[in-house]
């Protein structure tokens, strides 16, 4: 009896389920002043998003999205006299850095959020970091021009995502949809971004 049951309401919940995706571009920028971020916004200008996700949805109220999403950090040049290091910066060139985000959220459609289609949403992603080294020129007085090399780790970590979501215009056939997200790892990474993107 009990089998039947669970095998109704699976059945009746996938009879109210839809699928839908989504494909949008953004920024993704450092948050706050712990090590990891903080090397982000002293050495790179803010991200580039693009991403695709799917939302499964349950009686238009929860969505199970699993989504890809690739961000590009590009190196900041310095002139002399670049706050962050000590002495006289001479010169600094480095290498653009590359994030890898696969994750799952879970989407939770109130009621307050319901201007054509809002959510808030909540979820872990995979997150790899590719990034090369950077390079410094600085002149100290009592040691003349040193050079000194920096690097983020070239890592791979968990972490979790809360953010929310709304549909800002409705077309026949898609919506356009704008999203804010804050990952954190829990220890020196904090990310948000800002995302565009066409929902159908």
């Amino acid at each position: 009896m009990k089998k039947i049951l669970i095998i109704c309401l699976l059945l009746t919940a996938a009879s109210f389920a839809q699928v839908n995706f989504e494909i949008y571009t953004g920024a993704n920028f450092p948050i706050g002043n712990k090590p990891f971020s903080n090397f982000l916004s002293i050495n790179y200008y803010p991200g580039i998003n693009l991403g695709v996700s799917a939302d499964y949805s349950i009686f238009n109220i929860f969505a199970v999205s699993p989504f890809a999403e690739y961000s590009y950090f590009f190196f900041k040049n310095y002139n002399s006299g670049t706050p962050g290091f000590q002495g006289n910066l001479v010169s600094a060139s480095g290498t653009n850095s590359q994030f890898y985000r696969l994750g799952l959220n879970l989407k939770y459609f109130p009621s307050f959020l319901s201007l054509s289609h809002g959510y808030v949403l909540t979820g872990f992603s995979w997150n790899g970091v590719n990034a090369g080294s950077i390079n410094i020129n600085w002149y100290d007085p009592g040691k003349g021009t040193t050079r000194t090399s920096e690097q983020i780790d070239n890592s791979h970590y968990v972490a979790q995502s809360f953010g929310i979501g709304l549909g800002i215009a409705k077309f026949r056939y898609f919506m356009v949809m704008i999203e804010g997200v804050i990952t954190t790892d829990y220890s020196d990474r904090l990310l948000g971004s800002v995302n565009l993107g066409f929902y159908f």
